[in-house]
């Protein structure tokens, strides 16, 4: 497990990595609920609050095939 530590207000960015293909497809999750719309390789999360705490993963999942869930990554936002 990763563990970050940012305080409100910075931007963060996760990025999948993956071999490139386009066969793959993102969902990202925060505390094993999907992110509405967070389907890319990179997650951007702006202006950070102290509701954005908590376990980040992606599902990526290769067309017609099984999905693979990342390690956790815990993110932490802290008031300055």
């Amino acid at each position: 497990t990763d563990r970050m530590y940012v305080y409100v207000g910075q931007q963060v960015v996760l990025t999948a990595v993956s071999d490139g293909t386009s066969l793959y497809t993102y969902q990202w999750r925060k505390n094993g609920t999907a992110i509405s719309g967070a389907t890319d390789t990179t997650l951007v999360l702006d202006n950070v609050q102290i509701t954005d705490s908590g376990v980040y993963t992606v599902v990526t999942t290769i067309t017609g095939s099984t999905s693979v869930t990342t390690d956790t990554f815990t993110l932490t936002v802290v008031a300055p």
